[in-house]
């Protein structure tokens, strides 16, 4: 969408929470200090948009949960085009919505227009992993340490833990039905299996300490606020 100021024109607050935390309205004045000074501690994302904008609107929910969903490791700013065009013909943005990731006080990664909500996630994560190992990720190598000691119990409380704050990731999810394999749990595991909708990419189960013949899981899944246990359908084999 062209930066041009169409005739209509309507209020949008860009001070919208996410998480414990606020957006941060930011201006000309301000840019230095919220974006290339803090991005040289944290990285920070600039979302430039004004109130005329119907895909601004539509993408910053989007953009807001899943910068609440990194816990802090990652700032969002807002920057209204109209009210600071400074900022905007500096750094050449033509159309909006226009998102810029800031790392040690440059722009590292961005896109434009809206865009897929997995691709916009995938943008989120790889700014917030410059912020180094999210917890979810240090507990993921937890539980690998458990699991290759045997100590099923323990690992598969932790992926679950995981899997329940991460409703998509696939490798919790791949270990979870790994634990209930080793636990002996076959039927578990492969009802796991069978709410997993394959999408052409897929994950090797590891066969280390299992003694079972088990398919891959597919990559992408449609379980939504996981509780494994509880959520767990009628068995499908998908051997037959």
């Amino acid at each position: 969408m062209e930066t041009d100021h169409p005739g209509n024109s309507e209020s949008f607050n860009p001070n919208l929470s996410v998480g414990n935390n606020q957006v941060i309205d930011i201006t000309s004045e301000t840019f230095i200090q919220e974006v290339i000074e803090k991005s040289k501690s944290i990285p920070v994302i600039v979302d430039f948009w004004a109130p005329w904008c119907e895909p601004c609107k539509q993408i910053a929910p989007i953009l807001e949960n899943l910068v609440s969903n990194e816990s802090g490791r990652v700032i969002l700013t807002k920057l209204n085009i109209d009210d600071n065009p400074e900022i905007a013909q500096q750094l050449q943005i033509q159309s909006i919505p226009a998102i810029l990731g800031f790392h040690n006080g440059q722009p590292v990664d961005g896109f434009v227009g809206v865009q897929p909500e997995s691709s916009i996630k995938s943008f989120v994560q790889k700014l917030a992993g410059l912020n180094g190992p999210s917890e979810n990720e240090i507990a993921m190598e937890e539980g690998k340490a458990f699991y290759e000691n045997k100590m099923y119990n323990e690992a598969l409380e932790i992926f679950g833990k995981i899997a329940q704050s991460e409703s998509d990731n696939i490798s919790a999810l791949s270990m979870i039905a790994n634990c209930y394999l080793g636990l002996g749990e076959q039927d578990i595991a492969q009802e796991i299996l069978s709410n997993i909708e394959d999408e052409g990419k897929v994950i090797d189960i590891p066969t280390k300490n299992i003694d079972l013949n088990i398919p891959s899981i597919p990559a992408c899944l449609q379980l939504h606020n996981i509780d494994v246990i509880v959520r767990i359908r009628t068995l499908k084999d998908k051997n037959s």
